[in-house]
């Protein structure tokens, strides 16, 4: 499956990189399962945001919802390793020109913080707006605006490792690890795995579903 390297997806999941960075800070700095709750919530909103316009995000989002998992069952002392992990999988910054043949500069205009909506505020979120504007340059180019970010195009770069999804959630009380690996192409494939675990342990939280989980 192809990257998108033009036009306004690849422009959305530059974007969407950029602001995963705020989450992941937020993560790192909290000091109780409250505040690291709500920034890896935060973190699934992203990066679910970026699996649904390209799946090879899919390792991104499954340790999101780890982080996640993580801090509703108070396990604070987590959120270090998963940030790092996240760190990890995540599309890098380039910072020196001739990093890479082309990148996607994102140059951030402005960034909002606006009040936790009602219907967001039970979950401990507030929508954050970024406002920024994309456009391609060529790799001599990169590093050349300090306002600016810049991700090689493509984001992932060919030939990196099977694809692969680590999950941790909780049922019941009881510890749910769920382990994806996909060859190359089955990126899509491995979003639809994803998306089917997360749906069927949502299912057994709230009682509907007819079998537990192995």
């Amino acid at each position: 499956m192809k990257q998108p390297e033009v036009g306004e997806v690849a422009e959305n999941l530059a974007g969407i990189v950029l602001m995963a960075g705020l989450p992941l800070l937020l993560m790192r700095q909290a000091t109780t399962v409250e505040s690291a709750g709500s920034a890896a919530r935060l973190m699934v909103e992203i990066s679910g945001e970026a699996l649904a316009r390209e799946p090879r995000f899919a390792g991104v989002y499954g340790l999101a919802i780890s982080a996640r998992e993580c801090a509703d069952a108070g396990r604070l002392d987590m959120m270090g390793p998963l940030c790092d992990t996240i760190s990890s999988v995540l599309p890098k910054p380039l910072s020196h020109a001739g990093e890479a043949d082309r990148a996607m500069r994102v140059e951030i205009r402005e960034v909002e913080f606006p009040e936790p909506s009602a219907e967001l505020a039970g979950d401990g979120l507030a929508e954050m707006g970024l406002n920024y504007k994309c456009s391609e340059v060529d790799g001599s180019e990169i590093g050349k605006d300090s306002g600016s970010a810049y991700f090689p195009l493509p984001l992932f770069a060919p030939g990196t490792a099977e694809p692969r999804v680590v999950m941790e959630m909780w049922v019941d009380g009881l510890q749910v690890i769920v382990d994806l690996e996909a060859k190359l192409a089955g990126y899509g494939a491995l979003r639809d795995m994803v998306y089917a675990v997360e749906e069927v342990v949502q299912a057994h939280r709230q009682g509907r579903a007819r079998v537990r989980p192995a």
